[in-house]
């Protein structure tokens, strides 16, 4: 009976694995056709407009290492992160590194300007009130972050909140700066 229950327990497991992996492919699969940027791809330029309205193009940043952080103001996951955001930009704006924190808030700079000096965040942030460049990268879900190379191409895609100041994240930055 040990036997039976162990067989139909790995034969079920192995099916229920094949299911979700293949879901999980069929959706990256999907995405990809659907030009949603991935890891390895060009990033897709754009100009927004920062809080004082001035233009501002990715392409115009190659050659560093940029982090793209898509988020609100009215959401606490972002808020939670933007402080070690702030503290990696200080400790590696110097060495090539820029953050470019695109807001999806439709009051634009008159929520988000206000929202950067209250946190003293130095950063660059960018308007996206239409949402046009959030739907370029196939942002569902904020914050959602790329990191871009100095080429400008795609070097990893993170999606939820993430403590910028640990040692994996420095890791990654400064692996990109060399």
């Amino acid at each position: 009976m040990k036997k039976l229950f162990i067989l139909v327990f790995i034969v079920g497991a192995a099916f229920l694995f094949g299911f979700f992996s293949e879901r999980i492919v069929g959706k990256e699969i999907q995405l990809a056709a659907a030009g949603v940027p991935q890891t390895g791809q060009q990033a897709p330029d754009f100009t927004l407009k920062d809080a004082s309205g001035k233009g501002i193009t990715l392409s115009s940043y190659k050659g560093r290492v940029v982090m793209i952080n898509f988020w609100a103001t009215w959401c606490p996951p972002c808020r939670q992160e933007m402080p070690s955001m702030e503290s990696l930009f200080q400790e590696y704006n110097k060495k090539g590194f820029e953050i470019l924190a695109i807001s999806s808030d439709s009051q634009g700079e008159k929520i988000v300007k206000p929202f950067m000096e209250f946190y003293e965040l130095s950063f660059t942030a960018l308007m996206d009130t239409d949402g046009k460049v959030h739907s370029v990268y196939g942002v569902t879900a904020i914050p959602t972050t790329y990191i871009i190379d100095k080429k400008g191409a795609i070097a990893q895609k993170i999606m939820g909140p993430k403590d910028w100041k640990d040692k994996d994240a420095k890791n990654m930055i400064e692996k990109l700066l060399q």
